[in-house]
């Protein structure tokens, strides 16, 4: 159910300057600016449409897929690991793959050639390197996760994946670093005996 939540910029929730946010009850943003950037929720609190992208999800919450302007790029997760990691995406016939490791994405291959990635201590994609160890491409961020520059990779800030849209994935929910939140609450809401996560799953 949605509620003309408000908020204004720096208020006592310390959100961000220059913008109002509009949230429903349960502090899931359905807008910001003045009426623009429109966000649309299921009742199971999964994000399912922003824009011109829409999502899909399995029963366990991983997406497995997301359409933008027409296109609809499927994923095949990895749900073994403590998360669940995008080992593959399909856009019509074209099929590309990734490798992870401890820190995150490690490679990707296109269908032709192997690219390898390297990232900085926060895990951002700072570098693709090809096969012949040549740089393809540089990838730099302001502070909160915005790309400096054109950007085209399937991995960003903080080594998750960023959608056309300018989101970025993190499973449990997504990051907007346009804004410098998060669109919803953390899902996990803490532990009785760990009084440092009750957090109230801020956005920020």
């Amino acid at each position: 159910m949605l509620e003309n939540r408000e908020l204004h910029p720096f208020d006592d929730a310390d959100w961000p300057t220059g913008q109002r946010h509009f949230f429903t009850l349960s502090y899931q943003l359905t807008s910001f600016g003045y009426g623009t950037n429109a966000y649309t929720w299921d009742r199971a609190n999964r994000m399912i449409q922003m824009g011109s992208s829409a999502y899909a999800y399995d029963g366990l919450d991983n997406r497995i897929a997301q359409t933008n302007s027409g296109f609809t790029t499927t994923y095949i997760n990895d749900v073994q690991p403590g998360l669940t990691q995008v080992v593959a995406q399909i856009n019509g016939a074209s099929t590309d793959r990734f490798v992870h490791g401890p820190r995150g994405v490690q490679a990707q291959h296109d269908g032709t050639n192997w690219q390898h990635i390297a990232q900085d201590g926060l895990g951002s994609v700072r570098t693709i390197i090809d096969n012949t160890l040549n740089v393809d491409t540089v990838h730099t961020y302001d502070p909160i996760g915005n790309p400096l520059g054109s950007y085209g990779a399937d991995f960003g800030f903080t080594g998750e994946m960023r959608d056309p849209n300018g989101l970025n994935y993190h499973r449990a929910r997504y990051y907007d670093p346009s804004i410098g939140i998060w669109t919803a609450l953390d899902p996990f809401e803490g532990v009785v005996d760990q009084p440092r996560c009750w957090h109230q799953s801020r956005l920020l």
